[in-house]
Formats: C-alpha cells, sequence, structure tokens
C-alpha cells in the first residue's frame, strides 16, 4: 500500500492556503491509520504498534491498545515487546560482523568452534546454520518435558537439548527451519569471539545500529518502557504469558525491542555500510541445495520477488509466547515496515505488504 508514502509527501510539502490538498493528506492519514486499526480488531490484540520508515526516516508510526490491560497503559512505538525469531536476524548480523573481522568462517564445520558437539554423518557448517539446510530438528513436544524440569544457564548448556539426535537430512540437501540451530550457531558466534552471546550482540548490532532498546528477555520487574505479555485464558480473556527461560535460547527468540530500533535494523540492509557491499550481497541472496533449487533463505533473511518487476522483499517474523513481531524490507522504494503486538498472533508478511 502506497498511503503511508503518499501521506509523509503531503504532510511534508502541504501549503497552508491549499485546503483541498490538507483535505487530501487528513484523508490519507486516517486510512493509515485505519489500515492498523483493522489488523488489531481482526487478530483480537492486546496491544499493537506499527511503523514505517523510508530511506531510513520514520514516515508514520501508531500504536493501538494496551501494553499493560490492568493498568490501562497504552502501547507506543518505543514500547519494548517480545520478538521471537526476528533474534535470528541479529544474530545473523553478528556472524556476518565476525566473518567480515576474520574472526568466524562461515564455512568452516562447527566443531571448529564448539568442539563438544557431537560429530554426525556429515560435516555441518555455520552458512548452513545460518540457512536452514543443515539438517538440525526444530523443537518437538518431547523437548516440554526437558524445559520444565531442568533450566539452562547459557547457549552451551542448552544444547545438550538436541545434540545427541541424528541429523534429518545430510546438510546441503533440504532446508529445515530450526532454532536450535540457530542456538548452535550462536554458542559458535560465542567460542569465536571468546565473548558472551549477548555481549557480541550488543558489540556487534545494537550499538553500532542505536538500538539502544533491545536487549535479551532474561526476566526482571515489569517497567514502563516494556509491554505485559498476554495470552488467551479459558474464558478467552487475556491473562499474563508464562515467563519463558531464555538464556539459554537468545540467538533464536529470545530478545526484546521496539520498532523504532527495528526500524534503524532493517534500514542497516538497503545499503552498504554497517556491511560491506560484498557481505551484504550474500547475506541478501538466497542459498541453494546441493541440487541448484533456491531456498528462499540467504543468511537469516528470507527472500522474495515481488511480481513484475518490483524488485525483492527481505522479511522474517516472529512468534512467541506473548509476542508477534515481523520486519519486511522492500529493496526497491526503501521502506522498512515493522508490527509488534504483545500477544502471540497469526499476522505476518501478508499484512506487512498491505503497508509497504
Amino acid at each position: 500500500m502506497k498511503t503511508l508514502i503518499f501521506c509523509l509527501s503531503l504532510l511534508i510539502f502541504l501549503s497552508a492556503g491549499e485546503s483541498a490538498t490538507a483535505q487530501a493528506a487528513k484523508n490519507m492519514k486516517k486510512a493509515a491509520y485505519d489500515t492498523g486499526a483493522e489488523i488489531f480488531r481482526k487478530y483480537e490484540l492486546p496491544g499493537l504498534t506499527i511503523a514505517a520508515a523510508e530511506n531510513g526516516k520514520i514516515i508514520w508510526s501508531e500504536s493501538y491498545g494496551a501494553a499493560d490491560t490492568e493498568k490501562n497503559r497504552r502501547a507506543r512505538i518505543d514500547t519494548k515487546y517480545r520478538v521471537g525469531s526476528i533474534s535470528k536476524l541479529l544474530t545473523a548480523a553478528a556472524l556476518i560482523r565476525l566473518s567480515e573481522k576474520k574472526m568466524i568462517d562461515l564455512d568452516a564445520p562447527v566443531q571448529k568452534y564448539v568442539p563438544n558437539f557431537p560429530p554426525k554423518n556429515f560435516p555441518v557448517t555455520l552458512r548452513q546454520l545460518a540457512g536452514h539446510t543443515a539438517g538440525i530438528r526444530h523443537y518437538e513436544y518431547r523437548d516440554f518435558a526437558v524445559f520444565n524440569g531442568k533450566s539452562f544457564r547459557d547457549t552451551a548448556e542448552g544444547l545438550q537439548i538436541f545434540q545427541g539426535d541424528a541429523l534429518k537430512f545430510e546438510p546441503g540437501t533440504d532446508y529445515f527451519y530450526s532454532s536450535y540451530g540457530y542456538n548452535l550457531l550462536g554458542a559458535a558466534i560465542e567460542a569465536a569471539a571468546k565473548k558472551p552471546f549477548a555481549q557480541v550482540i550488543d558489540e556487534e548490532v545494537t550499538k553500532p545500529l542505536k538500538m539502544k532498546s533491545t536487549t535479551g528477555d532474561t526476566g526482571g520487574a515489569e517497567t514502563q518502557d516494556k509491554a505485559v505479555f498476554y495470552k488467551r485464558g479459558a474464558d478467552k480473556q487475556f491473562v499474563k504469558a508464562a515467563v519463558i527461560e531464555n538464556q539459554y535460547r537468545l540467538p533464536s527468540g529470545g530478545y526484546l525491542s521496539t520498532a523504532e530500533d527495528l526500524l534503524n535494523f532493517g534500514y542497516a540492509f538497503l545499503q552498504a555500510g554497517y556491511l560491506k557491499k560484498q557481505t551484504l550481497s550474500e547475506m541478501l541472496t538466497t542459498q541453494k541445495l546441493k541440487n541448484g533449487k533456491e531456498t528462499g533463505v540467504g543468511i537469516g533473511w528470507r527472500i522474495k520477488m515481488k511480481p513484475a518487476g518490483g524488485g525483492r522483499i527481505f522479511h522474517h517474523g516472529g512468534a512467541t509466547e506473548g509476542g508477534r513481531a515481523f520486519l519486511l524490507i522492500d529493496e526497491k522504494s526503501k521502506i522498512v515496515v515493522v508490527l509488534l503486538a504483545n500477544s502471540m498472533s497469526d499476522f505476518g508478511e501478508i499484512e506487512a505488504e498491505r503497508i509497504a
């Protein structure tokens, strides 16, 4: 939807005496607001924040509902939400930054950095982990018994959940989305940098990109800048979602962030600067299987071609207990769109594309 771009242009260049143009701008702003309100109602969310930026400048933001329903605290553009698997993009960015510094080799077997990870029938590389072609399994129902019975202090300790399992296929021959694969990637990043994972993300991602509100979701007291996380109770009313142990899964799904921060993050992938031109291209080029088939995923980012020469879209979503997030970049129009909610929902790419 071009409503947001048109609205911005009119608001910036509006002449006070042009009442017709002023009315058109007002109508477009209302259309943008109504689009967000429709998403908010459709998915029955407690709180929702939507924001869009063009060429790095915020052109529209709106929040709906509550960050805290009990205290009637409104959602805002700077409200921190659980972003789930958008955390994988932070991990992928840190990986590429370390590769630029020659601190990590994307095509090395993972045991080069995590020697305690049991060898499999085939070598597993960091590039394969980052593109979900390594054959590492994802969450399974049997894992819940493990989660309920044990705490994991860090990423490396959490590997014991799955490290004894066989690969699902020979790496590079198929695509299979795996959060555990990203936890293993995080352990490799820690080892290569010789620093805790959260520190690597701070130094390589959040500080360079001025993401001042992006932090690990590792508990702590409720604060005014953080949403309360909800799920639907038996009576379909919102109740507080469970506390999640994220210390071991920061690389795959354990971060909090804001719409403002994620707009800054997305803009960094529209041009070289934060990353070198060559490595940026590498990150945003779909990987291929051994049979030549494209996976539609680069290093972390999902990649989609728009019809009729419309260019590429890069995106990723996140769904976790008490949170839903979606980040989309339109390469041609230089637009970044973020949607964040404080309850798990199924909104995603289709809604982001409506705004972009």
